[in-house]
């Protein structure tokens, strides 16, 4: 997934809009969007925020409900 501030546009299935954006440490509300990869942690220059543990648990349920539909 990806984090981002641009909350304008329809929604996709799998956006979440992170609820305590301020308290993770991100600049503006934002939002998580579906997009999976996988990044090899050398390549990570710095993290930019820790979500919190609500927002963590709203997302793990978002990815479940996603590949359960699959």
């Amino acid at each position: 997934m990806f984090v981002t501030s641009n909350l304008t546009g329809l929604a996709r299935p799998g956006d979440y809009r992170l609820k305590k954006w301020k308290e993770a440490g991100l600049p503006k509300p934002s939002m998580t969007r579906m997009k999976l990869a996988t990044v090899d942690k050398n390549i990570i220059i710095k993290k930019i925020a820790r979500l919190t543990s609500t927002d963590k648990k709203a997302i793990q349920e978002i990815i479940t409900d996603f590949f359960s539909d699959v």
